[in-house]
């Protein structure tokens, strides 16, 4: 009778048993493939396991992590970038791995190159489940990259509500500046995110902070034509004649830009319409310099002074004959623009016209 040993004999007779091991082997040999797939070879003693380690966390192979732990992988060893394995976890929203690795003493608030933490990458990515695992696990919610961008900022910025909030609940501080001193308002502001503009308010966030150019959120708002948040920070009180390092007021910058709709809802709360820049320009220079035609009428029904000369003594009639643009010329003169008011140079609206060789707009009293 041929002799069978115990473990092969137990396996015939209990098929749970039999079963559970052809799977584990089926499971071993996947994760054999995965490694040799993020280029590790369980079979070479001489590899190191920690250079495949980040790659198998950004995949999310929680298994496959867990082998090339028991391995000795560094559970910090970093990429040329100066990502860690929970870095590249974090951006990928690997929930599962990022509680892993922290378990195994991976350092949440280990920067890499750029200062960022793995808590800046979960942000960025809206990965609000990651973002509350790692604080949790001890990440430093006021963490700062080497730009001074930090967590609520960054959140704010690529539009992630969800994570935002969490942040806020977490303690973040509403009001962090980065280096240019722009706060989460700034840049959900400048980006058009109203709801997270409003949920930053909500909770605090100072509406007329000026960052260190002196741009406030409904500058960046405005800048950019972000209509409906606009609305929101005039509805809540933002300065509307707020003035920027060159002088610009909100009303300048809608008109340089050609934002027409922007410049309706800031005549709706009543702005200095004739506030000068450093250069003495107006908005209602801006937007003649710009051909905003409709901005000008805008302008102009709510009193513009067409007569107003800027820094260098010229009028918005001197830029529009100027730029030859008669159509402007002729709106203007049919507004009472005076048309022999010399700027500084002695120069009337007509030489400016001839000068650069505008023939049409020396003719206008004929167009």
């Amino acid at each position: 009778m041929e002799e069978v040993d115990p473990e092969t004999d137990l396996l015939r007779r209990v098929p749970i048993l039999r079963r559970t091991k052809v799977r584990i082997a089926k499971l071993m040999t996947r994760i054999g493939g995965f490694l040799k797939e993020v280029g590790f070879d369980a079979h070479d003693p001489l590899q190191d396991p920690s250079k495949a380690l980040l790659p198998a966390s950004g995949r999310g192979n929680c298994a496959a992590v867990k082998t090339l732990l028991d391995k000795g992988a560094d559970v910090n060893a970093k990429d040329k970038k100066g990502d860690t394995a929970l870095h590249k976890a974090a951006l990928r929203g690997q929930a599962e791995v990022v509680q892993l690795l922290v378990k195994e003493g991976a350092q949440p608030d280990e920067g890499n190159k750029d200062g960022s933490t793995s808590l800046h990458k979960a942000a960025k990515a809206g990965y609000e489940e990651v973002v509350r695992t790692l604080i949790e696990n001890g990440a430093k919610i006021e963490a700062q990259d080497c730009f001074g961008h930090s967590v609520i900022g960054i959140a704010a910025s690529y539009g992630q509500y969800a994570v935002v909030d969490t942040l806020l609940k977490s303690g973040a501080k509403v009001d962090m500046r980065d280096h240019h001193g722009r706060s989460a308002t700034h840049y959900a502001a400048g980006k058009g995110y109203d709801a997270i503009v409003k949920l930053l308010l909500h909770n605090r966030a100072s509406i007329n902070a000026k960052d260190h150019y002196k741009s406030r959120p409904l500058h960046r708002a405005v800048l950019h034509g972000n209509e409906s948040v606009v609305k929101i920070l005039l509805d809540k009180s933002a300065d509307v004649d707020v003035t920027d390092q060159h002088g610009s007021t909100p009303l300048h910058e809608a008109a340089t830009r050609g934002h027409a709709t922007v410049i309706d809802l800031l005549l709706v709360h009543e702005p200095e319409v004739d506030a000068v820049d450093k250069l003495g320009n107006t908005a209602l220079h801006r937007a003649v310099l710009g051909g905003h035609e409709d901005i000008v009428e805008s302008l102009l029904k709510s009193k513009a002074n067409i007569k107003l000369p800027n820094g260098k003594g010229q009028t918005a009639l001197h830029l529009a004959a100027a730029k030859g643009d008669n159509t402007m010329v002729v709106k203007l003169i049919e507004r009472e623009a005076l048309v022999d008011t010399k700027d500084l140079a002695g120069f009337t609206p007509l030489f400016k016209a001839v000068d650069a060789g505008h023939d049409k707009v020396v003719h206008w009293p004929e167009s």
